[in-house]
């Protein structure tokens, strides 16, 4: 779906969290992807 948008996304989600940008929470919109490190490991596949 991404894709047909011109949006390109990569597959795992410590690479899709490389090519994102900051949002704060108050500015957050439906369908943004938010990403939750675990403590002291980072993101997980």
């Amino acid at each position: 779906m991404f894709g047909k948008l011109g949006i390109i996304l990569p597959r795992v989600a410590r690479s899709q969290a490389k090519v994102g940008a900051y949002v704060s929470k108050e500015d957050l919109a439906y369908g943004d992807l938010v990403f939750f490190p675990r403590m002291g490991s980072g993101l997980n596949n």
